[in-house]
């Protein structure tokens, strides 16, 4: 809801400057959560989610739609590559969008998170590229 409510996002953001101002929180880029940190000063992670379909507008697809939760291993790996390599993902209806991160989620309600996890990292590992926590 801190993605497109922008009273939620700002309560939110006023609420860890209060108890820790140096804490940064992970925001989906172009989120009101986002753009309430960034303009409020908190420090923030750029999160894009590996096991969901964005639309065109960087919004996710809504789990009421079919195909919302990406389940298959290898598509999800490959969205990862993309958006690491590339800075680009497909979005639900085809088009390519640029996208930015520094860390990536995968959700643990998704059935196959284990398993999207394990081949996620193969496949970044098997490209050397460099698989690390973010630091605070």
């Amino acid at each position: 809801m801190a993605d497109s409510d922008k009273e939620m996002a700002t309560n939110i953001v006023d609420a860890v400057l209060s108890v820790r101002p140096d804490l940064p929180i992970l925001v989906k880029p172009n989120s009101q959560l986002h753009l309430v940190a960034k303009e409020k000063g908190l420090p923030f992670i750029l999160e894009l989610f590996a096991d969901r379909e964005y639309n065109n507008d960087f919004s996710l697809v809504s789990r009421n739609y079919e195909g919302a939760v990406i389940t298959d291993p290898e598509k999800v790996a490959e969205r990862v590559i993309k958006m690491v390599m590339e800075g680009k993902v497909t979005t639900f209806n085809g088009e390519e969008v640029e996208v930015q991160g520094e860390t990536i989620c995968v959700h643990g309600d998704t059935p196959t998170a284990l398993d999207l996890i394990r081949v996620i990292k193969q496949r970044l590992e098997s490209m050397d590229i460099e698989i690390a926590p973010f630091s605070i």
